[in-house]
This record gives structure tokens, C-alpha cells and sequence, in this order.
């Protein structure tokens, strides 16, 4: 199965299974590094009523938690991209970037809205590339 992730393109971490793996949006990067579009996303993903489009693991009663061992992606790039939708060019000025990983498909759990948690550990990585996406790009998925 292939999970789409957001990750910083040189921040890294190893206290989730794996050596190296990329640090998401919200996590992995200090308040004092992040732009203001970056941190209005962050209170935007967590603030009230935000459960409701983009719940955390532990408030999606379809994954009621995320493991140490685990980080968060999506099923499908369109996921992402929901997910994300006003906040695209700001993620890309952070350098942030889309992840592509092969997983087998019983080790990936999916939320709502696309949302899917996965052990870092058996993560293969198949691709990177920058957002926003170009129309062309878009149309390759």
C-alpha cells in the first residue's frame, strides 16, 4: 500500500523506530523556526472544532490513538491535499514536501478523511517531491 506523507526535507528524527525519518508539520520543528503561516496551521489542525476535518489520531474514532512507533500520512495524494488545502505554499516556503511509502497493508491503520497512521519501521521509501504541485503533477496521480 502506498502512504502520501508531509515531511520536512532535511529535519529529521530517530525516536520513532528508524533512523532518519523525516519530521511532520507538527511535530519536529521548534516554535521559534516556524513561519506565521506555519504556526496558524498548526492552531488551525488543533484548535477548536478541528476535529471535525482534521482530527487527530486520538480524537478519530476510526484510529483512537497513534504508537510512538507510528507517524501519521494519508491513503491517497487527493488526502493530502484536503487535508493540507490552504496551507500548501506554506509548507513548501518551510520545506516541506510529499513522501511516498510502500507498506504492507496490514500494518497501516485508516482514519477519517483519508488520514492513516503507520509504523516507520517497515516504511520504504519510493519518492519525494515539492508542494504546491503543478496541474501536470496533479494529473500523474
Amino acid at each position: 500500500m502506498k502512504v502520501f506523507r508531509v515531511g520536512h526535507a532535511t529535519k529529521t528524527r530517530d525516536d520513532v523506530g528508524r533512523e532518519s525519518f523525516p519530521v511532520g508539520p507538527y511535530n519536529g520543528v521548534d516554535w521559534d523556526e516556524m513561519s506565521e503561516g506555519h504556526e496558524a496551521m498548526v492552531w488551525a489542525h488543533s484548535g477548536w472544532g478541528s476535529e471535525s476535518h482534521h482530527p487527530a489520531p486520538f480524537h478519530d474514532a476510526a484510529l483512537c490513538s497513534i504508537q510512538p512507533w507510528e507517524v501519521c500520512g494519508f491513503v491517497s495524494l487527493e488526502a493530502l491535499l484536503d487535508w493540507f488545502e490552504s496551507y500548501l505554499k506554506v509548507l513548501d516556503e518551510s520545506q516541506f514536501r510529499v513522501w511516498v511509502y510502500e507498506l504492507p497493508d496490514d500494518v497501516v491503520r485508516v482514519g477519517r478523511f483519508g488520514q492513516a497512521v503507520f509504523p516507520t519501521a517497515g516504511a520504504v521509501g519510493v519518492e519525494s517531491f515539492r508542494l504546491p504541485l503543478a496541474d501536470q503533477q496533479l494529473a500523474l496521480f
